[in-house]
Parts: C-alpha cells; structure tokens; sequence
C-alpha cells in the first residue's frame, strides 16, 4: 500500500519545528526591545516632568534613545525573519555593538549633563 501516508506523516519534521522555534525566539527578542524602549522612554517622561532644569534635556535624550532602541529592533526583528525564512545567513559583524556602544556614550553625556545643570 504504498499510496497511504506514513503514520507520522502529519507530525512536524526537526526542520519545520527548528523553524518555528526559530521564529518564535526571533519575535521574543523583538518583544524584549519593545520592552526595553518603553521603559527607557517612561523614564525620559519622568525625567522631564520631575527632574527640574536638566530633567527636560535628559527626558529629550531619553526619548530619542527610546526611539533608536524601537527602530533597531523593528529592524532587527524584520532581518531575522528574513534570514529564518530564506535560509541565508547574511555576512557580516552585527550592529548590535555599535548600538550599545551608542547607549553607553549617550548614557555617560546624559548623566554628566544632568550633573552639570543640578549644580
């Protein structure tokens, strides 16, 4: 009989559920830079309303930065469900880096800032 399908014909292969697994990891990460940028962006609006002369200059940086974090993660949200779906693992070093790299600086001039104009 081989017109009959095998028994376990309607089960997902390793491939298919690697796939999902894949997919699903991939929009939790989206997720956790949503999260992330919101809470960065609650913090500038904190910051603005009760932070006095700088808190404004630091919710405006805040805000730009909470942006930043939900545009690079839309992006990378968007890459890698490319690359899950075509298969192809696009070559080069990642901006992940540069990005927290960026943080970290803006970081360091916002906190400085907010120390110079409490003073």
């Amino acid at each position: 009989m081989p017109d009959e399908p095998a028994p376990d014909a309607d089960r997902p292969t390793l491939d298919r559920s690697a796939a999902w697994r894949d997919h699903l990891a991939n929009e939790r990460t989206y997720l956790a830079w949503l999260r992330s940028a919101l809470a960065v962006l609650a913090l500038g609006l904190a910051a603005a309303r009760f932070g006095g002369r700088g808190g404004v200059a630091a919710g405006a940086i805040l805000t730009v930065v909470a942006i930043a974090g939900l545009v690079f993660g839309a992006a990378r949200y968007r890459r890698g469900r490319r690359t899950i779906t075509t298969g192809v693992l696009p070559a080069g070093g990642g901006t992940a880096p540069i990005i927290a790299g960026v943080i970290l600086v803006v970081s360091f001039l916002l906190a400085f800032l907010v120390l110079e104009l409490a003073d």
